[in-house]
């Protein structure tokens, strides 16, 4: 275990000693906030796994060779030129991690839109006046997905799941409860409503020439930001919002990341995190980047 993966430990078991059906406004932030650490030690451990200058915003040899092998080099680096007289041992942040870690690991990929959402409202609460926190649905995020998402990391991760979060599991299964299907449900139902939408739009001589037109426009493959409706089949077009690190006087963009997904020939949308993620459009848009 690295040390990332100990401080993530003690992290998430404290979110997870927060999660309750009584969750007040301190509760729920506190929670949030611990959530958001925890996981971004997890994405930094994946990565760190991999190979540790992943870590790192400086990764180039002269900044990692005295960082992280400081015990194997030989001469006085204060007269040397081939290593940093003061290295920046600056990480990466939340969300550059989410994006890299991806690549590596499927728990990271199941979820992303539902961690993008937490690394929001990390930066919210970090950052900006906490009225501007949609705390009912961030109660609901932490109480729907927290268990999950633990599961899913333990098990990439092959550690028990009590060694990742703590003792308070049945606790947060039988909190869980009271979600089970729900999604599910709703996704169904949703998803028959603007099925039956299309059904009635194809036929709809009127909406004829406004379907070409959108066929017209979407017909395009190097398109990144469209992907198939799970509605209706046909071409949808993400909403995604853009991270940069800004630094030495310039801006380098460092992710992409869905936020929503809208079809204008039935009117599906989706603007939750969790929707995106279950539906499997986040994976759609993240595999359009790759092409």
């Amino acid at each position: 275990m690295n040390d990332y993966l100990t401080d993530a430990t003690r992290f998430l078991a404290k979110a997870s000693s927060l999660i309750g059906s009584t969750m007040e406004t301190d509760e729920v932030i506190d929670c949030a906030l611990f959530m958001a650490l925890g996981i971004e030690r997890l994405l930094k451990s994946i990565l760190s796994n991999i190979k540790p200058i992943y870590v790192l915003k400086e990764q180039d040899f002269k900044n990692t060779a005295p960082l992280l092998y400081a015990d194997k080099i030989k001469v006085d680096t204060s007269v040397e030129d081939e290593t940093s007289r003061i290295p920046i041992h600056d990480d990466l942040s939340f969300r550059i991690s989410l994006s890299r870690a991806r690549l590596f690991s499927q728990a990271t990929n199941r979820h992303a839109s539902t961690l993008f959402f937490i690394s929001t409202c990390r930066d919210t609460i970090a950052h900006r006046p906490l009225v501007e926190l949609k705390l009912d649905r961030l109660k609901e995020v932490i109480t729907k997905e927290f268990l999950t998402i633990a599961k899913d990391f333990a098990a990439e991760l092959e550690m028990p799941l009590v060694q990742l979060i703590g003792d308070k599991i049945k606790g947060l299964e039988f909190l869980g409860r009271d979600y089970t299907g729900q999604l599910e449900d709703k996704l169904f139902k949703k998803l028959a409503f603007f099925r039956a939408e299309w059904a009635r739009i194809s036929e709809d001589a009127s909406q004829q020439t406004r379907i070409a037109q959108l066929s017209n426009s979407r017909n395009d493959p190097t398109r990144y930001d469209s992907g198939s409706c799970p509605a209706c089949g046909n071409v949808g077009v993400f909403k995604a919002l853009f991270d940069y690190d800004y630094s030495e006087g310039s801006a380098r963009a460092m992710g992409v990341y869905p936020t929503e997904f809208r079809c204008s020939f039935c009117g599906y949308f989706a603007t939750d995190s969790e929707e995106l993620d279950h539906l499997g459009l986040t994976n759609i848009f993240y595999n359009n980047q790759e092409i």
